[in-house]
């Protein structure tokens, strides 16, 4: 009872949000940009909460109770160094273009129409990854918390997403992000102060794995060694700065100002979140031995304690926390990849003379679709790090470079960045099917294959860049004057 009543409850405020936030879609731009409004007080949530998922919450805590202190490393660290790179070398940059909503926009501002495409499938790649990532680790979770099957609950998740992403756009996905932060935040802490009471203190945590499980306290471990560490960081901190939803929360911004302050709040917000379900799966190593769960999965460590370990409202605030987690991800990923659909295919199919209405009307159709093909995709996967770690590889290796160059090397061209794009998450792609498939492969396996996909897109970027011709002065001196600073909004 109490969790219906508790999740009945969230429905209602999510609800009424959405159809507050819809009346102010009039425009394409309403529907993915917010109108180019947002305060950086709305900004840092949406950040925070869009990328904070269920793998964050679901991965963190159960490979911190697997390997200690080193799962840091997974998601805690490269998101900090993320968010912290993409804010202070972007943000600003990203805002002072004009008519720029999405990846592809930048790409071809900066090298031509002809890139738009190759940039729009990458793209698209990205986030339906992305999205299958969220569906599995809600699935999972709802399965190990309401014993659902498997794929039901990720048709109730998807169901939940495609009416907060496609209702009202951005602006939904804003407002309830902010709500889902906050609840999340509240939700995590309460998993890591209980854990750490449970475990005897933070003391006790440190003595008792001092003594039996010293490994769980350095800094890397056997299985999280310096070299896959940074491969985390290139995989799921790196790859944050070319991914679209990031890059259109900062477009989204009243002005530069606001888009650097969001991003710095949204790092803000990232060190708590990310050091709670550490402390989780640090204080379960000691103290679920101790009440005879030894053997319990580390997967499902945070629905197994939501579940078993609290009073029936706790429990069902907890419930709705790691729910909150996921969809405000879910959402974004399916907001995101729907841009693309609508702004990069269609809008170029039909030469921008849509009308406001029927791009809106089409936008939430695409939403549909990416979420469709992203359930499909999630019945592929058995675990939600392969399809994450897939996902973010796709962005290191196939759009970080060709980002980088769009603003700090003039000599890239449109062929360099094609090349580049699509050699690097060639390779990414290639090297997946052919793993899943039992191919031997001649090159070394993670995370040194994706160490080759970077060389491969940045030798690609240089070589087509310096073999080609120069990009025209005048695409440079438009970037210039499409960049040039505009006058701070007010707060």
């Amino acid at each position: 009872m109490a969790l219906v009543i508790v999740v009945s409850a969230f429905a209602l405020v999510l609800a009424a949000a959405s159809l507050f936030s819809r009346r102010y879609v009039k425009s394409g731009e309403d529907f993915y940009l917010a109108g180019r409004r947002m305060p950086w007080w709305g900004i840092g949530p949406t950040i925070a909460a869009g990328l904070f998922g269920g793998t964050s919450m679901l991965v963190v805590a159960g490979n911190s109770m697997s390997y200690g202190v080193s799962a840091i490393w997974i998601l805690a660290v490269p998101s900090w160094i993320g968010a912290f790179v993409a804010t202070v070398f972007f943000a600003r940059k990203v805002r002072r273009l004009k008519g720029v909503a999405s990846v592809p926009d930048i790409v071809a501002l900066r090298y031509g129409e002809g890139t738009r495409t190759v940039f729009t499938i990458v793209t698209i790649f990205f986030y339906v990854g992305f999205t299958t990532s969220q569906l599995l680790a809600l699935g999972i979770f709802i399965n190990g918390f309401t014993g659902l099957p498997l794929l039901p609950a990720m048709g109730a998740t998807l169901l939940v997403g495609l009416v907060l992403a496609g209702a009202s756009g951005f602006l939904g996905v804003v407002i309830t992000d902010g709500i889902m932060c906050v609840i999340l935040a509240i939700g995590v802490g309460v998993l890591a102060v209980t854990g750490v009471r449970w475990a005897g203190g933070w003391s006790g945590i440190v003595d008792t794995l001092a003594a039996e499980s010293p490994g769980h306290l350095d800094l890397f471990s056997s299985s999280i060694t310096p070299g896959v560490a940074m491969a985390y960081v290139a995989a799921f901190g790196l790859a944050l700065v070319p991914q679209q939803d990031i890059l259109q929360r900062f477009a989204s911004a009243k002005d530069a100002g606001h888009a650097v302050r969001g991003g710095l709040f949204a790092l803000l917000i990232f060190i708590p979140l990310y050091l709670f379900p550490v402390v989780a799966g640090l204080a379960a190593t000691v103290w679920l031995p101790r009440n005879g769960h030894e053997a319990l999965p580390a997967e499902s460590l945070v629905s197994w304690t939501s579940k078993n370990m609290y009073s029936p409202w706790v429990s069902a605030f907890l419930f709705l926390a790691v729910t909150a987690a996921i969809l405000s991800t879910l959402t974004t990923t399916i907001n995101s990849c729907a841009l693309n659909v609508t702004k990069d295919i269609y809008l170029r199919v039909t030469g921008d003379r849509a009308s406001p209405s029927r791009t809106v009307a089409v936008g939430r159709i695409s939403t549909v679709l990416v979420g469709l093909v992203a359930l499909l995709f999630a019945t592929v996967f058995d675990f939600i790090l392969g399809a994450l770690y897939l996902a973010f590889s796709i962005a290191f290796a196939g759009m970080l470079v060709p980002i980088v160059a769009a603003f700090y090397w003039r000599r890239a061209n449109g062929y360099g960045a094609s090349w580049s794009a699509l050699s690097g998450s060639g390779f990414v792609i290639l090297d997946f099917a052919l793993r899943e498939l039992g191919v031997a492969v001649p090159w070394p396996g993670e995370p040194y294959s994706l160490l080759i996909a970077f060389c491969i897109s940045l030798s690609a970027l240089i070589a087509g860049s310096l073999l080609t011709a120069p990009p025209p002065a005048h695409v440079l001196d438009e970037l210039d004057r499409s960049s040039d600073p505009e006058p701070a909004a007010t707060a």
